[in-house]
């Protein structure tokens, strides 16, 4: 596991793991280990960032939540990096 505090780490999808929206909520389950996460409008968002493409950084993350949420980059670059923690504790993100 990378440290957040790399700032060159890119963050990727686990590939098992498995999301579906349910009444309009994110839900992300791992059949192998069975952890599941629901995420709140943030996190979806930024899960949205992270399997959209090929590797997000923690400064992309930053710059969409700041941006789609209008708070100021202290705040977005805190949250960012509690819910990407969050995340690589469950298994459901890697980072390279």
């Amino acid at each position: 596991m990378t440290s957040i505090s790399d700032k060159q780490a890119y963050f990727f999808r686990v590939d098992r793991v498995l999301e579906e929206t349910v009444a309009g909520t994110v839900m992300l389950f791992d059949p192998e280990t069975g952890k599941y996460m629901k995420l709140n409008p943030s996190g979806k968002l930024l899960w949205s960032a992270i399997v959209g493409g090929s590797g997000v950084s923690l400064g992309q993350l930053t710059a969409e939540l700041a941006a789609s949420f209008r708070i100021g980059p202290q705040a977005a670059a805190e949250d960012v990096g509690r819910f990407v923690e969050a995340l690589e504790a469950g298994g459901f993100i890697r980072s390279a």
